[in-house]
């Protein structure tokens, strides 16, 4: 297992005083993610990966 992992953030719903962003899911390689990105509507326009370290204590 890396020490990284990539989350697909969904901002769909991310317009107007009250909006909010969501994370989607959870990938072990960026390429995961991308797959999981452009199976989306809009081929993920409105998704974006965020890398991140996992803490281990």
């Amino acid at each position: 297992m890396s020490e990284y992992v990539y989350l697909l953030w969904d901002c769909t719903d991310d317009f107007g005083s009250s909006g909010k962003i969501t994370l989607h899911s959870v990938h072990d390689t960026e390429a995961s993610a991308l797959k999981e990105k452009r199976k989306q509507y809009r081929e993920g326009e409105f998704f974006y990966i965020r890398k991140e370290r996992i803490r281990k204590d």
